[in-house]
């Protein structure tokens, strides 16, 4: 997937890489699996059966997750996702996604906020 592309015809071509990854891993988790006939795999399962088996089911979704990041946002490397505590009564599972890119050509590290909604839809920040 050209990501330069895909920020220019969302007009998010100005934003920085942080803000463009950002943008395309809330696109990537808000998708569901079969959404996309050309991609079948891009998006998540349907959350609202891994939300009835929390707590259970949060390894599944982290697998999930982390193969999701690791196929389709490959300026992202290194991932890990950590189930953290939520700190809120909207969000349902508050995960943190964290890994590297190259920025100009150096290492950076990212770290996004990842709350998923009883709705199903995740917000990253």
């Amino acid at each position: 997937m050209n990501h330069a592309l895909l920020d220019i015809l969302s007009g998010d071509y100005k934003n920085s890489e942080f803000c463009s990854i950002r943008t395309h891993l809330n696109r990537l988790l808000n998708a569901r699996a079969g959404s996309l006939v050309h991609l079948p795999d891009y998006g998540l399962p349907d959350v609202s059966s891994i939300y009835q088996s929390l707590p259970y089911s949060v390894n599944d979704l982290v697998a999930a997750i982390k193969e999701l990041i690791e196929k389709y946002e490959p300026r992202l490397q290194d991932v890990t996702i950590t189930p953290k505590q939520k700190n809120s009564k909207e969000c349902v599972l508050q995960l943190e996604i964290s890994g590297v890119t190259k920025i100009a050509g150096v290492s950076a590290p990212l770290c996004f906020a990842t709350y998923f909604v009883s709705d199903g839809t995740a917000e990253i920040r």
